[in-house]
Protein backbone atom coordinates (compact mmCIF):
# COMPACT_ATOMS: atom_id res chain seq x y z
CA UNK A 1 0.00 0.00 0.00
CA UNK A 2 1.33 3.26 -1.05
CA UNK A 3 -0.11 4.85 1.84
CA UNK A 4 2.20 3.15 4.09
CA UNK A 5 4.64 3.89 2.58
CA UNK A 6 4.59 7.91 2.94
CA UNK A 7 6.58 9.24 5.65
CA UNK A 8 4.42 11.37 8.82
CA UNK A 9 6.83 14.26 9.31
CA UNK A 10 4.58 14.80 12.45
CA UNK A 11 5.72 11.46 14.24
CA UNK A 12 9.54 12.89 14.50
CA UNK A 13 10.70 15.54 17.46
CA UNK A 14 12.29 18.11 14.49
CA UNK A 15 8.20 18.35 13.62
CA UNK A 16 7.56 18.69 17.55
CA UNK A 17 10.44 21.23 18.41
CA UNK A 18 9.38 23.44 15.30
CA UNK A 19 5.56 23.19 16.15
CA UNK A 20 5.93 24.46 19.84
CA UNK A 21 8.07 27.01 18.13
CA UNK A 22 5.66 28.08 15.57
CA UNK A 23 3.28 28.29 18.48
CA UNK A 24 5.17 30.73 20.57
CA UNK A 25 7.45 28.78 23.32
CA UNK A 26 10.78 30.22 23.69
CA UNK A 27 13.46 27.17 22.81
CA UNK A 28 15.42 28.07 25.99
CA UNK A 29 12.19 26.89 27.87
CA UNK A 30 11.96 23.41 26.38
CA UNK A 31 12.98 20.44 27.71
CA UNK A 32 13.18 17.21 25.71
CA UNK A 33 13.25 13.71 27.13
CA UNK A 34 13.65 10.50 25.65
CA UNK A 35 11.69 7.34 26.85
CA UNK A 36 13.83 4.14 27.76
CA UNK A 37 11.35 1.44 28.02
CA UNK A 38 10.38 -1.11 25.72
CA UNK A 39 7.18 -2.78 24.55
CA UNK A 40 5.90 -6.19 22.86
CA UNK A 41 3.98 -8.70 22.40
CA UNK A 42 4.71 -10.70 25.05
CA UNK A 43 7.14 -9.93 28.23
CA UNK A 44 10.92 -10.20 28.22
CA UNK A 45 10.41 -11.25 32.09
CA UNK A 46 7.96 -13.27 33.35
CA UNK A 47 7.09 -10.67 36.13
CA UNK A 48 8.22 -6.86 35.78
CA UNK A 49 8.51 -5.29 39.17
CA UNK A 50 7.98 -2.08 38.20
CA UNK A 51 4.69 -1.97 36.31
CA UNK A 52 3.54 -5.93 36.23
CA UNK A 53 2.14 -5.35 32.68
CA UNK A 54 2.44 -7.86 30.29
CA UNK A 55 4.13 -6.72 27.63
CA UNK A 56 5.99 -4.05 29.20
CA UNK A 57 9.89 -3.70 30.28
CA UNK A 58 11.51 -0.45 31.85
CA UNK A 59 14.84 -0.24 31.24
CA UNK A 60 16.34 -0.59 34.47
CA UNK A 61 14.52 -3.98 34.37
CA UNK A 62 16.33 -4.54 31.22
CA UNK A 63 19.46 -4.11 32.85
CA UNK A 64 18.59 -6.04 35.39
CA UNK A 65 17.98 -8.77 33.06
CA UNK A 66 21.25 -8.85 31.20
CA UNK A 67 23.27 -8.49 34.41
CA UNK A 68 21.72 -11.77 35.35
CA UNK A 69 22.04 -13.41 32.19
CA UNK A 70 25.89 -13.01 32.53
CA UNK A 71 25.87 -13.94 35.99
CA UNK A 72 24.50 -17.66 34.90
CA UNK A 73 27.31 -18.14 32.23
Amino acid sequence: NSKDDEKDDTMYIDFAVKYFQKLGMPPNKMLLGLGTYGRGDTPAMPYTGFKGESGFVAYYESCIQIVCEKMKE
